[in-house]
């Protein structure tokens, strides 16, 4: 889905560009992403289980604020402040998105789309 660039998304870029380790992880991550038995298994060595659970609760929150939930909402079902949950919310869908997220959820939303029409398709 294309955006409109925000002011901040040269930053964005830049950062990634001029931080070698950053542009590293990020390749890193590409590869990884291949194969989830091998993200699974290199997101276990490379981080930590607070860690692990961190970056779960957060893509929890920002999923449940991009499905349209309230802070309220949110912060019930993560657990997390509502202090957290606005923060999440100012990346999810205020002046600081470059809807990276809501970009990840539409894939995984028309993912499951398709793998539902497949079986829809091999039932007939």
């Amino acid at each position: 889905m294309e955006h409109e660039e925000q002011p901040f998304e040269h930053e964005l870029k830049q950062e990634f560009e001029q931080k070698v380790e950053l542009k590293a992880f990020c390749l890193a991550l590409q590869v990884a992403c291949e194969d989830i038995s091998l993200l699974q298994r290199f997101l276990w060595e490379i981080t930590s289980f607070k860690e692990r659970k961190t970056l779960a609760g957060r893509w929890e929150a920002m999923r449940l604020l991009l499905e349209g939930n309230s802070q309220a909402k949110t912060a019930r079902i993560t657990g997390f402040s509502t202090k957290t949950v606005n923060t999440s919310a100012r990346w999810a869908t205020g002046p600081y998105t470059t809807h990276g997220c809501a970009d990840v959820l539409e894939r995984i939303k028309q993912r499951e789309q398709e793998a539902t029409r497949g079986k829809t398709d091999a039932a007939e």
